[in-house]
């Protein structure tokens, strides 16, 4: 039987906010412990709207990576809006945020928000479905050492708070096998056994790429490997 090692993971953190103080590489600003809260919600992100503007942020890696947020927040004012931000300074930011549709009477919101950072351009992705489906909403491009959540608006009795589930933020949204020969089949499966994605080494390359752009992360299951035998 052969080895199958991992050299490399994609993950480059996760925070699932399960401690009751906030971890070190967030920076809050305006640095009021009134705006949010790790004990409200237990294991949730609460952020709550206020003058100023509420920023969440950490340093952005020089990499190319992808930035996941899952979310709970229905806004239900036209200046009420939350989401991503990508933040050079206070005037240069880009925003990927769910916000309350006035003419529609109704909040544009997703459950998951993705930022995809390729060298400086950026792109956004809204779903809805926990991430088995994905929108574009827009790209752009910037220059940006910090990246992290923003809140818009102020707070009234009706502001609804903006839970932030889960914070992840990996690599690239694609798996590599390496080190085979031509022919061998890669099968990943799910942790039910279901095939996800599956790949044959072509010839004159010793490696497959799987997109797994829709799949949830952090990504469980398993690899297979496959001769042409099977």
């Amino acid at each position: 039987m052969s080895l199958l090692n991992r050299i490399s993971s994609g993950l480059v953190f996760r925070d699932t906010f399960d401690s009751p103080e906030l971890n070190s590489m967030w920076q809050i600003s305006p640095s009021d412990d009134r705006r949010y809260s790790l004990t409200e919600r237990p294991g949730v992100l609460r952020l709550k709207h206020g003058d100023p503007d509420l920023f969440c942020l950490m340093t952005s890696p020089q990499f190319d990576y992808v930035f996941e947020v899952d979310t709970d927040y229905q806004p239900i004012r036209a200046s009420d809006q939350g989401g991503i931000v990508v933040y050079r300074d206070k005037d240069t930011r880009i925003e990927l945020l769910e916000y309350y549709d006035p003419q529609v009477g109704a909040s544009k919101g997703y459950n998951r928000l993705r930022m995809v950072k390729k060298s400086e351009l950026y792109a956004g992705y809204g779903s809805d479905d926990n991430g088995k489906t994905w929108e574009l909403i827009g790209t752009t491009f910037l220059s940006s050492p910090k990246i992290g959540i923003v809140l818009h608006g102020i707070q009234e009795s009706q502001s609804d708070t903006l839970d932030v589930l889960e914070v992840r933020m990996y690599r690239d949204t694609t798996i590599q096998v390496g080190n085979l020969q031509e022919g061998l089949k890669v099968k990943l499966l799910d942790g039910a056994g279901a095939l996800i994605k599956e790949a044959t080494c072509e010839k004159d390359r010793d490696h497959v790429k799987l997109d797994v752009f829709n799949c949830n992360f952090p990504l469980t299951g398993k690899l297979q490997l496959l001769d042409p035998t099977g």
